[in-house]
């Protein structure tokens, strides 16, 4: 047998009589993996050995050498092959247990040679010939030495006997096949349960029962069998259909395969486990073909086996960095939402700063506007005031007059404080705002408004000095027209102007009321990416954690594939003398009685 998995080493056994059962540690499932893996189809066919009865156990043996022996440490020249036939019930259980021994010649010798055998048998049969062995009851000795290999009880070997085969030509060598019925109990018990339509029924009441038929087949380690067999043995489970008696079946966990008018339903229960099948069908006059079960040693050729542990071992590597690169990631992730719900807190902040000033330049256009309609009074008080500078110039006393007149009217015209304030701010106020709009002009119309306010305070001011000399006024009166055509000009191109500055306030008033109604959306895209990407750094820590999880199984896979490697073969134990003789080879043949 080849090497694969330590169970024995690794791992609790199976069974003990004084030990509980137990399916190993979590590496074990890996090794179990790679077995299914490899022996899917290693057992097909092996079924159909099972014979019915002794004499049929004869049959197939007397004509056939077909049993393949194995190397063994032993260097004696006579070798043995155990084969168990096993009649199940049809409902799992035992009815029999035959044991068919083929001893054969392993290696050349010379002269007679004897070979001595051990079992508790009833009914030995000589398969070919009439020779027979001498039996005799074991010794106190040889049952401890016995029972402290096997590890079974002592009472276990009551009734062993030894059996001696003398005188056998080496020259002339002829095999031997020998039969004997045993009272050993299987290493593995099996339960099959049937049902009718959905109820329990007698299973003696299936012969020719019609409707949905239901089995259950359950195989588990029997209580005191040997951990070779359990550890080191491969069941296949071979389930014979009719396909003129039966239809939809349903089933899981199979392989399939069709031969002449049966479909075979194949199962296989590998080494250190247990096995659970479910099958339904509709029948029409029920009957069925035996269930064959066959245990044979999992012959597993690792050949290879050494690069799959470093191409595992590099794949865990990988595995654990990206498991802490997936950690980073949600690290990350939770400064990058810190940063977002911070801008979000700025952009509420932006927002209300708008809001105010969109207020601000909303007013400040409405004043604009006004101050653009007292312009117009303003020109033509300007055109009054030209006409009487020219009366003053011709006449000092009609001057006096107009100055009275002209003094009331200077006062009117003059810029409120409020006016002059904003006129100011503007002043200070960019040549350029941020979305383009250009305030060279309003700033100029802005400063001509200014100069014009002080050259009108100017004119008060100097009308009021006129009433220290008439020669000075009439001489000033000169002046002051000149300098009022200028202001007159001035006051002429101040109108469109402050018309142009309440257009721009008004287009900017405009963008702010835009900006205003594409906030609300982009705070609440922001609000939705915090909410939702608040998820991510958890579901990047769960990553990270299966990641981490994925790493710590490959790790055991690492470890399973190594004790594959590092495994050495258990000595094969004989089922019919545990303890006693050392066969080549062992397998197990079961059937039930099948029904008809």
């Amino acid at each position: 047998m080849k090497r694969y998995i330590n169970f024995l080493k690794q791992r609790p056994s199976w069974q003990k009589a004084n030990k509980p059962k137990t399916y190993g540690r979590s590496w074990f499932r890996a090794a179990a993996l790679i077995l299914a893996v490899l022996l899917t189809a290693s057992l097909s066919g092996a079924a159909g050995l099972a014979a019915a009865s002794a004499d049929t156990v004869a049959l197939e043996v007397s004509g056939s050498n077909a049993l393949a022996s194995v190397s063994s440490s032993s260097d004696q020249p006579i070798g043995k092959n155990e084969t168990i036939y096993g009649i199940l019930k049809n409902d799992g259980s035992v009815d029999s247990v035959e044991v068919v021994n083929h001893v054969y010649l392993r290696t050349a010798a010379s002269g007679t040679l004897d070979w001595q055998d051990y079992g508790s048998y009833t009914d030995l049969i000589n398969l070919l010939d009439d020779r027979q062995p001498k039996e005799a009851p074991l010794t106190a000795s040889d049952i401890k030495i016995a029972a402290a290999t096997s590890g079974l009880e002592l009472s276990d070997y009551d009734d062993m006997r030894s059996l001696n085969w003398e005188g056998l030509d080496s020259s002339n060598w002829q095999d031997l096949y020998y039969q004997g019925s045993s009272k050993r109990a299987l290493p593995w018990t099996i339960e099959i349960n049937w049902k009718l339509n959905d109820k329990d029924i007698a299973i003696e009441s299936l012969a020719g029962a019609s409707g949905k038929i239901e089995l259950n087949i359950d195989v588990e380690p029997a209580d005191k069998a040997d951990d070779v067999y359990l550890e080191s043995y491969m069941l296949q489970v071979s389930v014979p259909l009719a396909l003129n008696k039966t239809r939809d079946v349903e089933t899981s966990q199979a392989s399939s395969m069709i031969a002449g008018r049966t479909r075979t339903l194949a199962y296989t229960v590998l080494p250190g486990q247990s096995g659970s099948f479910k099958i339904s069908f509709m029948a029409d006059d029920f009957s069925m073909d035996p269930i064959q079960i066959t245990a044979l040693p999992a012959n597993i050729d690792l050949q290879g086996f050494e690069s799959l542990t470093d191409g595992v071992s590099e794949i865990r590597q990988g595995q654990s960095q990206l498991a802490d690169g997936t950690g980073q990631l949600g690290s990350g992730m939770s400064e990058l939402l810190d940063g977002l719900e911070e801008l979000s807190s700025g952009l509420a902040a932006y927002s209300a700063g708008g809001s105010e000033l969109q207020n601000a330049m909303t007013a400040y256009s409405s004043g604009l506007t006004e101050l653009k309609g007292q312009m117009g009074t303003l020109a033509e008080g300007g055109a009054a005031f030209a006409g009487g500078l020219e009366q003053y110039a011709s006449s000092g006393q009609p001057i006096l007059q107009g100055y009275s007149q002209l003094t009331l009217q200077l006062a009117q015209m003059r810029l409120p404080a409020e006016t002059q304030a904003e006129l100011g701010q503007l002043l200070t106020m960019p040549d350029q705002l941020p979305d383009g709009t250009d305030l060279t002009a309003q700033k100029s119309m802005a400063q001509s408004l200014l100069t014009l306010d002080g050259a009108i305070g100017s004119i008060e001011q100097a009308l009021q000095q006129l009433n220290g000399g008439l020669g000075d006024y009439i001489d000033g009166a000169g002046a002051i027209s000149d300098q009022f055509g200028q202001i007159y000009s001035g006051m002429a191109a101040l109108e469109p102007a402050a018309g142009q500055l309440a257009g721009g306030f008004s287009q900017i008033s405009d963008g702010f009321r835009t900006r205003e109604q594409g906030l609300p959306m982009i705070e609440e895209g922001l609000t939705q990416i915090n909410t939702e990407g608040r998820l991510i750094p958890e579901a990047a820590d769960e990553l990270s954690a299966g990641q981490q999880e994925l790493a710590d199984g490959l790790e055991e896979l690492e470890q399973a594939v190594s004790a594959l490697i590092e495994y050495k073969e258990p000595e094969l134990m004989s089922f019919a003398a545990p303890g006693l003789v050392k066969p080549d080879s062992v397998q197990f043949l079961l059937r039930t009685q099948g029904i008809s």
